[in-house]
């Protein structure tokens, strides 16, 4: 809802400010492992905490942005918390708290909080960006942001640490390693398909800028 607001307002290429987005992704690609193991060594609380105070400031610096380079670096900076303080701490929360019968359900109630609000945010972001500017839109999205991951610290519980050990250390009795893993073309599949997944998600993001058009 942003590109076409952004760019016409701005005067960038749809290519240069579709950029932002990229850079973003690939940090997340990247910091992904360490995630890995921040949650092993960091409490969820704290580090969905610490990414609900940096993406409200990256919403507020896409507010405050005044050239393209600065979309990039604001990009990049909420490409560290993206997905490791949202998709990611759902995981791990479900997996410690959820047995293997349970964790189905529990994670699709979980992941179908971002269609209820994908919808919401559909129906409000436009009109509101309309009549009060991309600028304050992003003001809007920062608040928004700041106020459910706030709600999200205030609600999840850390696993007792004992009950979290032997539930993890259950889980690695009964997987594969990290080498096992590598060596297996079931991995590699599972790869080839969360990236076709992704290029279609990012393709329908993309989507509603050319709809309005």
């Amino acid at each position: 809802y942003y590109i076409t607001p952004v760019t016409e307002s701005m005067g960038y290429t749809r290519a240069a400010f579709n950029l932002c987005f990229t850079l973003m992704s690939v940090v997340s690609f990247l910091t992904a492992p360490a995630y890995g193991w921040l949650f092993m060594k960091i409490p969820v609380r704290r580090i969905i905490l610490a990414g609900g105070i940096v993406g409200a400031v990256c919403y507020i610096g896409y507010a405050l942005c005044t050239n393209i380079y600065s979309f990039y670096a604001v990009g990049i900076l909420q490409g560290l918390v993206q997905s490791g303080c949202t998709n990611m701490a759902i995981v791990v929360l479900i997996n410690r708290f959820f047995d293997e019968r349970k964790s189905g359900s529990a994670m699709g109630i979980a992941m179908a909080g971002t269609g209820i609000c994908s919808m919401s945010m559909s129906a409000v972001l436009p009109p509101f960006i309309e009549r009060w500017g991309w600028r304050s839109g992003y003001m809007l999205c920062g608040a928004l942001w700041a106020f459910v991951m706030i709600t999200a610290v205030c609600l999840v519980k850390e696993y007792p640490k004992s009950a979290r050990s032997e539930k993890e250390a259950a889980a690695e009795e009964e997987g594969i390693t990290y080498r096992q893993a590598l060596c297996s073309p079931g991995f590699y599949i599972l790869i080839f398909c969360v990236l076709v997944c992704n290029i279609i998600m990012v393709c329908s993001q993309h989507l509603p800028s050319y709809f309005q058009d």
